[in-house]
Order: structure tokens, then sequence, then C-alpha cells
């Protein structure tokens, strides 16, 4: 249901922070919304604490969970920001991305994604097992 409003899900690709800023400027000179925190993205920036938030879990039960995905969060933004670590063929396919979001949200980390490289359904941890 949370899908029908606008601004929600994986945000498109912005090449910059300009290009981000002049499209929010944008939506709120024009009264879409009142300021940033009204994109409810998975992840957006937070500019004033100049940090991204990762919008797409759940609050976790313990501080143990939590630490566990600050960590792993904070691996992958390092893994791409350094390395480029996803592919251009997933990043150029905002359908896939959108699949994924919702298999993994449906299966969890026992359950398949889509590897738009290898056209087909590859396991999304493939050492997970269930307790």
């Amino acid at each position: 249901m949370f899908q029908a409003f606008p601004r929600v899900g994986i945000p498109r690709t912005l090449a910059s922070y300009e290009e981000y800023v002049n499209t929010v400027d944008l939506l709120i000179r024009c009264e879409a919304f009142p300021e940033p925190t009204f994109l409810w993205w998975d992840v957006r920036p937070q500019p004033r604490f100049g940090t991204v938030e990762v919008r797409i879990m759940d609050t976790q039960s313990t501080v143990a969970e939590t630490a566990a995905l600050v960590a792993l969060i904070q691996s992958l933004a390092r893994l791409e920001a350094q390395e480029g670590y996803a592919s251009e063929q997933l990043l150029a396919s905002p359908e896939v991305l959108a699949e994924n979001r919702f298999l993994a949200a449906r299966d969890g980390a026992g359950g398949s994604l889509v590897d738009p490289g290898a056209a087909c359904r590859v396991p999304g941890a493939p050492a997970y097992t269930a307790r």
C-alpha cells in the first residue's frame, strides 16, 4: 500500500549531490513537500548530519542486531565507494532493483535475487541457514 505514494522506494540514480539538491529544491519551491525528510526513499542523504540514511529495514529488537546491520551497511557503502561493487547492469536496471527489493522483503535472506548479468536468479545469501 505504501508504494502507492510518491517519493518512496528506490530513488533514481543521481549523478551528484548537486543534482540531488537541485531536484529536491525544485520540489520544495513548487510546494510538493515542505522539506527533504518528506522523501521516503529506502536510502537518502541526510544533509543536516552529513550522512546517508538507510531506511528500508524495520527496527531491530536488540542492540547487537542493530550493530550488525550498521556494520553491514557501512561495509557495503565502503565497498561500493572504493571498488564500484554493484554491476553497471544492475544499476541501470531499475526494474531489477525493484524486483530484488520485493523478493528480499518477501523471502528474506534465504531467498533468491535476480542477477541481470547472469540472466537468472541467484541465492541471496548462499551460506544462510534458518535458526
